[in-house]
Formats: C-alpha cells, sequence, structure tokens
C-alpha cells in the first residue's frame, strides 16, 4: 500500500492534509494546472528535454492523475501517449479535469500490461514514465513498480520530487543520487532540480 491515501478527496482538495495546493489554497483541480508545472508547462518540457524524448516515441504515464502533463506534451506533437492512474478520486473527477482518457491500470499483472499497450497500439512502449509516484512509495514497492514498468517499455524513468530540507513527513524522501541507487537501471529525473537526470 502506498504511503498515503489517494482514494482519500483530503489528499488532493488543497487542505491542510493535502500533497497538492496552490498560493489560493486550491487542491488539485483543473484551475490549478499551471501552478504545478509552470504557467507554460515548463516542469513537463524540462523532463521531456531531460530524457530526450523525441516526437514519435510512445509513451506510458504511470500515475499521470487527470495527464496534464501528456496533454502539454501531446499539445507539442509527442505521441502517442496513454495515462494511467488508480485514484478513485481522479476517476470520479476526471471528467471536469481530464482532456485526455485515463487508464484505471496499474501495469501489476500482465493483463493490465497488456491494456496498456493495447490502449497504446504498440507491443512495447518507447518510455515508460512514472509522473512523481515514487516518494509515495515504500523502498519494496517502488522497486515492484519500476520492475514492471520495464515489461513495457525500452525505456524507463521516474519523476520524482528529491530530499529537501522540509517536507511532508508522510512521504519518502532521498536524494537524487539514492534514488539513482534503488532504481538502477532506470533513468531519474529531479522535478525540483531543474531535470538534473542520472
Amino acid at each position: 500500500m502506498p504511503l498515503v491515501d489517494f482514494d482519500d478527496p483530503e489528499l488532493w482538495n488543497g487542505g491542510p492534509t493535502s500533497l497538492y495546493r496552490d498560493a489560493e489554497g486550491r487542491g488539485y483541480v483543473r484551475e490549478t494546472r499551471g501552478s504545478y508545472y509552470g504557467e507554460s508547462g515548463e516542469d513537463a518540457i524540462a523532463l521531456r528535454n531531460a530524457l530526450g524524448v523525441l516526437p514519435g516515441d510512445s509513451i506510458i504515464f504511470v500515475g499521470g492523475a487527470f495527464g496534464w502533463i501528456a496533454e502539454l506534451w501531446e499539445r507539442d506533437g509527442y505521441g502517442p501517449i496513454v495515462v494511467t492512474d488508480t485514484s478513485a478520486w481522479i476517476h470520479a473527477n476526471k471528467a471536469a479535469n481530464a482532456v485526455v482518457e485515463i487508464l484505471n491500470e496499474d501495469g501489476a499483472t500482465s493483463e493490465s500490461r497488456d491494456a496498456i499497450l493495447d490502449a497504446l497500439g504498440v507491443p512495447v512502449a518507447t518510455w515508460c514514465i512514472s509522473e512523481d509516484v515514487i516518494p509515495t512509495l515504500t523502498a519494496d514497492e517502488a522497486q515492484a513498480m519500476a520492475a514492471n514498468m520495464r515489461l513495457v517499455a525500452d525505456n524507463v524513468a521516474h519523476w520524482v520530487t528529491t530530499k529537501m530540507v522540509a517536507q511532508d513527513e508522510r512521504l519518502n524522501w532521498k536524494s537524487l543520487e539514492e534514488w539513482k541507487a534503488l532504481l538502477d537501471p532506470d533513468l531519474v529525473v529531479a522535478r525540483n532540480e531543474n531535470g538534473r537526470v542520472i
């Protein structure tokens, strides 16, 4: 089980126990999208550039919530892209907040992995990228998720917020180097370090 309950609306609503809030105290809803990825999607572009993703690459986002990064990448001509997320809250609210399809798949079984690849329309993806999910998992869960990601893509990467001075104590914080040691041979990109990648 992840370290937090992604089905709990309180995790998303911007309140005192939320992981997601903007300066106005709003939670993870469409009008706050710019505050999470930069007003013009700078974070999403930095991730793409750090990995060297090319137009025409097939891409799976794991834990992609409402698919806002996929939406930004598709806007720029990248894809095909599939977004997966298993949060009941995300699926209950996606009609108002997502413009891309969000698959309710975790990739933990062969059937789930087949469903993801079928939706993408390829036998194996170019990229499978976890979207700032890893810090919400135990080390064992992170390694298990990474192993499943390697079964669907030629390249696996994890976009993470790395360890800083003060962070939510519920989560599993590591430096970029510590995540790399745990998840090698996957690439790890530090969201809060200007897209530093190892």
